[in-house]
């Protein structure tokens, strides 16, 4: 690969990588889970000399309980210019989707890659402070999982 090609992958993945800056930090989750009140913690930060994001959530149900626990990897594909997402769900689930920027401003909505995948929404909170999660699964008409990112 030629060092202008290179270059301009490496300003490629940037601009992708960049459109998740929101997301970093420590944060402190308040949502819902199918109806359901939940909490949880959230560590979001750059990885391997910031080729990566890492997203890593927890989320507790009303009485503790773990409900989930998943580690998020975005990763820039130079093959297919793309910005992509590896979903980890303990114990051993994993699930990759494109994650493509948002027409209405800031963010990613992911797209998934079969049909029965869930669709995917993260974007800065309307405040202003911190950023929101929605997930709609199969062909619910509102979101199934809103979670509310705040620092801690």
């Amino acid at each position: 690969m030629s060092d202008r090609r290179a270059l301009m992958n490496a300003q490629e993945a940037e601009a992708a990588l960049a459109r998740l800056n929101f997301v970093l930090g420590e944060w402190r989750i308040v949502g819902r889970l199918h109806e359901a009140p939940v909490t949880g913690i959230c560590a979001a930060r750059r990885a391997l000399n910031g080729a990566f994001v890492e997203v890593h959530e927890q989320v507790y149900g009303a009485s503790g309980e773990l409900e989930y626990e998943d580690l998020c990897v975005y990763a820039y594909n130079e093959q297919h210019h793309e910005l992509e997402v590896h979903q980890f769900t303990a114990p051993s689930s994993h699930a990759a989707f494109l994650a493509l920027a948002l027409e209405s401003g800031p963010g990613v909505r992911w797209a998934p890659r079969t049909t029965l995948a869930p669709l995917v929404r993260l974007q800065p909170h309307e405040s202003g402070v911190g950023f929101t999660e929605e997930v709609w699964h199969a062909d619910s008409p509102t979101a199934d999982v809103y979670l509310r990112f705040l620092p801690r």
